[in-house]
């Protein structure tokens, strides 16, 4: 189970105006009197004790369903009371891997995005940057690095651009995370390569390394 608590709902439960239309409609249901009643009632003073109650019940589930939860990093920043087998996704932040080292220091595994959103796209061989971000390079004792995964924002992405952002940015993600040494210049010919593959079997895939000739 995973994807629990990317966003902070703070200002949603304690704040006296909701500004988002979007999350007004959302919690259109549920209102703030209703709320504050529920933490009077359970004695909880505070958002983080509302947060802990609610984190319980949820690792309580995944206990009885025998299966492992997964949290954003903003639960963990938050001292929120985390399952002992609780995989903590660090996402935010592209090259501040502190996060990255707290998390592993305090015995949670950890999945790794950050630097990998291939949405963020710039000029040129950018599938670099993606190359470029090695986090186990970083952290030293990488045991509890469980990998990584590249990530894609959704909001001005559709059927006509999607598989042209992921390839071949995605690929150099998967250099980073499977290839025993990194080195660019081998991994360049790899990639330009698979480039090819892709194209071959009816996927758009980007240049990688600018104007090249593939032979189908």
């Amino acid at each position: 189970m995973g994807g629990a608590g990317d966003m902070d709902l703070k200002k949603l439960w304690n704040c006296a105006s909701l500004r988002d239309l979007e999350i007004k409609q959302l919690l259109r249901s549920i209102t703030n009197t209703k709320i504050r009643n529920f933490m009077h009632r359970n004695n909880m003073k505070n958002v983080v004790e509302l947060k802990d109650y609610y984190f319980a019940n949820m690792f309580n589930i995944t206990r009885s369903l025998k299966t492992v939860p997964i949290v954003w990093e903003e639960i963990f920043n938050e001292n929120i009371h985390l399952d002992p087998n609780a995989v903590v996704h660090v996402w935010k932040d592209s090259r501040d891997y502190s996060i990255l080292s707290r998390v592993m220091k305090s015995g949670h595994p950890v999945l790794f995005s950050s630097c990998w959103y291939v949405n963020y796209i710039k000029y040129g061989t950018d599938w670099l940057n993606f190359y470029r971000c090695d986090p186990t390079a970083e952290v030293g004792d990488d045991s509890l690095f469980l990998g990584g995964e590249a990530c894609m924002w959704g909001e001005f992405v559709d059927e006509t651009n999607l598989l042209p952002y992921t390839w071949p940015r995605t690929s150099a993600v998967a250099e980073v995370l499977w290839s025993h040494t990194l080195n660019e210049n081998e991994a360049k010919h790899r990639i330009e390569e698979h480039v090819c593959r892709m194209r071959r079997r009816g996927i758009p895939a980007q240049p990688a390394n600018g104007p090249s000739y593939c032979h189908y």
